[in-house]
C-alpha cells in the first residue's frame, strides 16, 4: 500500500481506527488489571492509595503504606496511614468481596465469601483501636502528645459484589467514597501537627 497516496479523508479515518484500536487496547488492560487485583485481594488499597496520594500531594500531608511498627514488645501493623495537620487517619482495608456482619464491640465478625463459605475474621476497627494504641505509645515515648488519631474501615465499591450488613456505628466506607469523605471539614483543620516529625517517628520505629 502506497501511503504516500492518500487522500486527507483516508489520513483522518486511519487516525481514528488507530484512536479505537488503542482505546480498546486500554479498555482491556484496565479491565484485566481490576479482575486480576480483585482476584488477588490487591484492588481496594491500591484504590484507596491513589485517592489518598493525590489529596495528600496538594497539602503537604503524608500517606503511608503497609505500616509495620514494633515498639516494647507490641507491634502494629497498618494498611494505610493519611497524616495531616488535623491528625492522623488510619485504615484498615477488608480487600475480599463477599457480605461483611458484625457490631463495633464484637470481637470478630462474620464473612461469607462469594463462593458462599462462612469464616470468622477479626473485628477491624478493634484491630485499629489496637493498632492506634501501639502507636500512641510510639508517640509518648518521644514525648508527642495531643494527635488525633480516627480509625476507618475500608470496603469494596462493588455493591453487587460486597455487601455489608454492619452495625451504623461502625466507621466504614466504600473505596468510593473515599474522596467524598475528605471533604469533611475536620480534615481541613489545622491541629498544629508536625508531619515531618510524626512521618519520622513511625518511620524510626517501623520494622518493614
Amino acid at each position: 500500500m502506497d501511503f504516500r497516496n492518500f487522500t486527507t479523508f483516508q489520513w483522518i479515518l486511519a487516525a481514528c481506527v488507530a484512536a479505537m484500536v488503542l482505546l480498546v487496547i486500554g479498555v482491556l488492560f484496565l479491565t484485566f488489571r481490576r479482575m486480576y487485583l480483585l482476584k488477588k485481594g490487591k484492588y481496594n488499597q491500591k484504590k484507596a492509595f491513589s485517592i489518598l496520594r493525590r489529596y495528600a500531594s496538594v497539602r503537604n500531608f503524608k500517606v503511608l503504606q503497609n505500616v509495620t511498627v514494633e515498639i516494647n514488645g507490641r507491634s502494629a501493623h497498618i494498611d494505610l496511614m493519611l497524616v495531616g495537620f488535623f491528625g492522623i487517619l488510619f485504615f484498615e482495608v477488608e480487600d475480599f468481596e463477599g457480605e461483611y456482619y458484625g457490631n463495633l464491640k464484637d470481637e470478630t465478625w462474620a464473612y461469607v465469601s462469594k463462593d458462599l463459605r462462612k469464616t470468622r475474621i477479626p473485628n477491624a476497627v478493634v484491630k485499629l483501636e489496637r493498632d492506634i494504641d501501639v502507636i500512641r505509645t510510639i508517640f509518648a515515648a518521644n514525648d508527642v502528645y495531643k494527635v488525633q488519631m480516627e480509625p476507618m474501615v475500608l470496603l469494596s465499591p462493588f455493591k453487587k459484589r460486597t455487601e455489608i450488613y454492619l452495625s451504623e456505628s461502625i466507621p466504614y466506607l466504600r473505596v468510593n467514597e473515599l474522596r467524598k469523605h475528605l471533604d469533611k471539614v475536620k480534615y481541613d483543620k489545622d491541629n498544629n501537627v508536625d508531619v515531618p516529625r510524626v512521618v519520622s517517628l513511625i518511620e524510626q520505629y517501623r520494622k518493614n
